[in-house]
């Protein structure tokens, strides 16, 4: 049975770890974007909101039991003065531009990984002149967390972002996202086993 359900944004943040646990696509959901084993589920939904929407409840609706752990896990954009470009944090503190909502996540003792903040955005952010954002932003954890909390406590509900920028790329097709998730593999998989 299923019990870590990995959500990614992206194909090339997934790639990397569809190819580490040997997933494979899961043809009985041919309308979904679904890679499997018998102990991991993984779904890319797309960027930003409505991908989010228009996935997550349909997939959710047919993998979750009540073992499960939800883990997204992708790239973030990240204040220079906070965040290393490559480096990977834990998302303790989760809001969102578009809903009054917040969420704390907690992390067990020992697992050895820098906490931070996330906003979650509606449209990708090319300039931080004004220091606006002073940890992490992305365009989907907001989402996801508020269609997951449906279905799972949120404790039971991880976040992992990897910074790809400081909020100033113009030119997307130049960004190595795999290079960034390969990289991270070891953490992200020693971290995820230690999630209950």
């Amino acid at each position: 049975m299923v019990n870590k359900i990995i959500i990614t944004a992206l194909q090339d943040e997934a790639k990397p770890i569809i190819d580490f646990y040997n997933l494979s696509r899961d043809k009985k959901q041919s309308d979904l974007k679904v890679y499997v084993n018998n102990k991991y589920s993984l779904l890319i939904t797309g960027v930003g909101r409505k991908k989010v929407i228009d996935t997550l409840p349909i997939y959710l609706e047919r993998v979750y039991n009540s073992d499960s752990i939800l883990i997204n896990i992708g790239i973030a954009g990240g204040s220079p003065y906070s965040t290393e470009i490559g480096k990977m944090y834990f998302i303790e503190k989760l809001s969102s531009e578009f809903s009054k909502s917040k969420y704390f996540f907690a992390i067990k003792d020992g697992i050895d990984i820098d906490k931070i903040g996330l906003i979650t955005v509606e449209k990708n952010i090319y300039t931080n002149d004004n220091n606006i954002y002073k940890e992490l932003v992305d365009m989907e954890a907001a989402v996801i967390t508020e269609t997951a909390i449906k279905y799972f406590d949120v404790s039971k509900i991880k976040i992992l972002k990897i910074v790809s920028d400081h909020m100033n790329i113009t030119d997307w097709s130049n960004l190595n996202i795999k290079k960034l998730i390969r990289t991270k593999l070891d953490s992200i998989s020693n971290i995820i086993e230690h999630f209950e």
